[in-house]
């Protein structure tokens, strides 16, 4: 072990700075670090990279993998090979994409470092709009639903996130080349994220919420700010679900209202390795703490996560009519008419 000493203005209410010494090992060996999150119908993409020793500058562009074979196998025995594209981003030549409920092993072979290799899959996720009613709205500004959904769970644990978003009418203003809102049919749309109230209890705000059912959240006092959601099948695994949402979207004259809703299936590889990075807060009070944390990795004889997602979109509007993104010009913002 070889000793470096780091120190740290630790700045309490007395204003001192405090010396921290921390050990580090000097014989370190280098792995592949993966970074690959796919979903079906997406193209294959990884990201690689080489692992360093803790230093006080970095430059992440020297520690890329650009000459690693990278192999992706399904449980078929099919055998895909990716290119590397540039700056360790690896894709498949032919633009083939995952199947869900399928399960893929990665294997990365890149000089000078160890085999790493990985497993995972992308669970189908099966969501249904059951039906859409209005409600009285005590503003005139906005106009009140409510949703129910159904879910189809799979038999096994599955983990899930829901997130809301709306349509906002938008025009681009010719001076100045920001966004406003369109008071005329026409010149695009953009999703936004709304607040929503569940009259499913296990909806938690983040994913380490929903693993320690001990830090229980209502959604009663403020509801999902943030339009999203994440909750497990622990209650209703291998059955369907029927869930409500209350919410309140904008009143525009030049747009009905127009919702969009996803149920994502998330694999359990790249859940946990999503809720360690909400653990493993860099500037919480300990992280200096005496037994240093660990990030969760599936990645045998390396280090990041490879893991699969699934995504289930709802798109209809007020009435449960259903719409697509082309019609609705999304991210398609034109200019604003006078």
């Amino acid at each position: 072990m070889k000793p470096w000493t780091i120190i740290v203005a630790a700045v309490f209410s007395w204003h001192c700075s405090v010396p921290v010494e921390l050990e580090f090992e000097s014989d370190y060996t280098p792995k592949v670090v993966v970074n690959a999150e796919f979903a079906p119908d997406e193209e294959w993409m990884v990201q690689l990279s080489r692992s360093v020793a803790y230093a006080d500058s970095i430059d992440w562009s020297q520690y890329v993998l650009t000459n690693a074979s990278v192999r992706i196998h399904d449980s078929q025995g099919n055998m895909e090979s990716l290119i590397h594209m540039g700056k360790g981003i690896y894709q498949s030549p032919a633009s083939n994409t995952p199947r869900a409920d399928t399960r893929y092993t990665i294997t990365v072979n890149a000089p000078g470092l160890a085999e790493a290799r990985a497993s995972s899959i992308a669970p189908s996720a099966e969501m249904a709009l059951v039906d859409i009613r209005e409600v009285p709205s005590a503003d005139s500004t906005n106009r009140s639903f409510r949703v129910r959904l159904r879910i189809e769970d799979q038999p096994g644990q599955d983990y899930y996130s829901l997130a809301v978003q709306y349509l906002r009418p938008l025009c681009q203003k010719e001076e100045s080349g920001g966004w406003e809102i369109n008071a005329v049919e026409g010149g695009g749309t953009s999703a936004y994220s709304t607040r929503f109230d569940s009259d499913f209890p296990a909806m938690r705000t983040s994913i380490p919420d929903v693993n320690d059912p001990s830090g229980a959240w209502s959604s009663e006092a403020f509801g999902f700010i943030d339009g999203q959601a994440y909750f497990s099948d622990r209650s209703f695994e291998g059955e369907s679900k029927l869930i409500e949402l209350a919410l309140n979207v904008p009143h525009y004259e030049a747009l009905t209202p127009h919702l969009q809703i996803s149920v994502a299936n998330w694999s359990e590889e790249l859940w946990f390795y999503t809720e360690y990075l909400f653990l493993n807060y860099i500037f919480e009070p300990n992280i200096f703490e005496d037994t240093p944390k660990v990030i969760y990795s599936n990645v045998h004889g390396g280090l990041g996560v490879f893991g699969g997602i699934d995504y289930e979109y709802l798109r209809f509007d007020h009435k449960g009519a259903s719409w697509n993104e082309e019609d609705l010009q999304v991210d398609m913002i034109q200019p604003c008419t006078q």
